[in-house]
């Protein structure tokens, strides 16, 4: 699977992006690793990338790296995956597919004449600028820095290159993905060509379950049981069921009407309506739901795994709800230290309690007085903007999530976004556990399957412009030179 290379080359430059003498180091007398194309990639660059790749695995699986029994300071091609391959090799390929999907959008940039714009290319030197001062006060000088993190031979010109080579990929991508159509009549008409993907089928359901036999140990493991009669009783029932329920709205007395008394104690009201996508059920039962004979009130019985289900149809909708923007800024809370009671192991958990409780109030405080300031000033949303910049604990850009679908966000945060009253220009302050969230309403956005049906158009897009790539600009791979970084 390829790597989502414009949310990484974001990211990227969120961090690094500035630098006005903007250029490849060229070093005659390094390996080449692989060439795509007419782009040759160095070792060096190579190695860069491989560490970047095993930066961003160490990020996802932090906690689980004990259980994958991995360690990524020891020799990585003597460790293996469960698969059997290497996580040498691993990384390797991780690295390859990056600069691949990289290498083919600045490949195509050059074919198209594309160069970044002058706000474009101020935002990548500001962006060094700003990189290079956080190590100059971390004490490190820049090739430090890069012979520390990546390799003694990577120059400061060379790393100005690869976050280079990274901003024309992403704003070409951009650029490209920004010319594509996507109008109500292209959504429309994508959503009348994959219908299964967006609507909902609400329907009726009650499970009844058996149980399989246990085997003598003298059965083989391929044996079956020839009788099956302990299928019979939960078959009846759900035949029975099916005979009782003649409407969605009686479904339920009907199923309760076939069960015992045993049964009917551990029934629980309302779990027999159901919504579900075709993507999140069985084939069978979404074959039969999603069917365009399919009316209100059919029903029908499906055998699946060690049970049967009675079915019946209600609806099948778009779900047309909107998405929301909003801006907020996140004044983190951390949490204590355990106290110990003096002289001992134990924990004071009261004193512990207490000191959580001051250090969240300090956050609060905080995060009010701000508050308090810009409401005093105004409360317009260019100066939270600048607020949320300043001060925001949370990655967003200018404070910004756009389309926000409900329930996407923790319970706090969208309750307050999807209140029915919110209007645009609404504020607030929203406690959450990640700490205490400045809030601003930016206003209601377009229906999620609008947004589900563009990003999906543009992924289709982006695939077929990748997958031409691939013939066009081959990758010819040295092994010996890629065997040897690590």
């Amino acid at each position: 699977m390829k790597k989502s290379i414009f949310l990484v080359l974001l990211a990227m430059l969120m961090l690094v992006c500035g630098c006005s003498n903007i250029g490849l180091s060229n070093n005659s007398k390094r390996d080449i690793a692989l060439t795509i194309g007419t782009k040759e990639v160095d070792e060096v660059e190579f190695l860069y990338q491989y560490t970047e790749a095993i930066s961003s695995f160490y990020d996802e699986y932090y906690y689980y790296l004990s259980y994958l029994g991995v360690d990524l300071t020891a020799d990585l091609s003597t460790q293996y995956l469960s698969n059997g391959q290497s996580y040498h090799d691993y990384f390797a390929e991780n690295a390859i597919a990056f600069l691949a999907e990289q290498k083919y959008l600045v490949l195509e940039a050059e074919k198209a004449g594309f160069e970044l714009s002058e706000e474009q290319r101020k935002e990548v030197e500001d962006s060094f600028a700003s990189f290079y001062s956080q190590i100059e006060l971390s004490g490190y000088t820049i090739e430090e820095y890069l012979a520390e993190n990546y390799s003694a031979d990577m120059t400061p010109e060379d790393f100005e290159y690869y976050i280079m080579e990274d901003a024309i990929a992403f704003y070409y991508y951009r650029d490209y993905m920004d010319k594509i159509a996507l109008d109500d009549t292209a959504l429309n008409a994508y959503y009348e060509a994959n219908k299964n993907a967006f609507d909902s089928a609400n329907f009726c359901v009650y499970y009844f379950g058996y149980e399989i036999p246990e085997t003598s140990s003298e059965d083989t493991e391929s044996a079956e049981v020839a009788d099956e009669s302990y299928k019979d009783e939960a078959k009846a029932k759900a035949e029975q069921a099916f005979d009782a329920v003649t409407s969605p709205e009686d479904f339920e007395a009907g199923i309760k009407s076939v069960l015992t008394d045993d049964e009917l104690a551990s029934f629980v009201d309302g779990y027999t309506e159901a919504s579900a996508l075709y993507s999140e059920i069985f084939e069978e039962l979404a074959d039969w739901l999603y069917s365009e004979e399919r009316v209100a009130g059919d029903k029908t019985i499906l055998e699946y795994n060690s049970g049967y289900f009675v079915i019946m149809f209600k609806s099948r909708a778009l779900d047309t709800s909107n998405t929301i923007d909003v801006r907020h800024c996140l004044l983190a809370t951390s949490t204590v230290s355990d106290i110990l009671i003096e002289g001992t192991e134990e924990i004071d958990y009261e004193a512990t309690e207490a000191a959580q409780a001051a250090a969240d109030a300090e956050v609060y405080a905080e995060a009010e007085e701000l508050f308090n300031a810009w409401v005093a000033d105004g409360a317009k949303e260019e100066d939270f903007i600048a607020l949320a910049n300043e001060h925001s604990d949370d990655s967003a850009t200018d404070g910004l999530y756009e389309m926000v679908t409900r329930g996407y966000m923790v319970e706090a945060f969208d309750a307050w976004c999807f209140d029915e009253s919110r209007e645009p220009g609404d504020y607030g302050i929203v406690e959450t556990p990640y700490g205490y969230h400045l809030m601003y309403f930016v206003g209601v956005n377009e229906p999620v399957w609008k947004s589900t049906a563009r990003n999906s158009i543009l992924e289709e897009e982006y695939t077929k412009m990748y997958d031409s790539n691939v013939e066009k600009y081959p990758i010819v791979k040295n092994d010996d030179v890629i065997a040897s970084i690590g």
